[in-house]
């Protein structure tokens, strides 16, 4: 897990942020039919990530984040067996709270969203070709 991956710790401890989505991708395997995801009454998703900068050789800036992830729910088990840790409100001020340096006590936020939060469809591959975009993308493919 992301609490016992060195790479992470000061992003865990000092770098957390959220993430606002209206939905995301995943792919099915073995036939690598993409699915949409998205909250089923409509509203964005906030998705726990954790963040970084830091100058290049060159001497640039660098920014980074990451999606922290966790077991799949019920539902997304039959697309993949991960998805991405899911936040709700009332858990926002505690994983953006700076002075909250514990991360084992976070460990209870890192879980599977509720089996009834999520909605997913399955859309065209003509998502899986990044420069595509626009409502085709979302497209129920049923």
């Amino acid at each position: 897990t992301i609490l016992g991956k060195k790479t992470f710790k000061a992003g865990l401890q000092y770098k957390r942020c959220l993430i606002p989505v209206t939905g995301f991708y995943e792919w099915r395997k073995p036939d690598k039919q993409p699915f949409f995801i998205q909250a089923a009454n409509g509203y964005p998703l906030l998705l726990a990530g954790i963040y970084d900068h830091w100058r290049g050789a060159d001497g640039s800036f660098v920014q980074s984040c990451a999606i922290i992830t966790t077991e799949a729910n019920n539902p997304m088990s039959k697309v993949h067996d991960r998805m991405p840790v899911i936040l709700e409100s009332r858990d926002m001020e505690t994983w953006l709270d700076h002075g909250f340096t514990d991360p084992p006590s976070l460990h209870y936020l890192l879980k599977p969203c509720g089996d009834d939060l999520l909605t997913m469809y399955p859309v065209s591959r003509f998502v899986n070709k990044i420069s595509n975009n626009g409502e085709e993308c979302l497209r129920n493919a049923e």
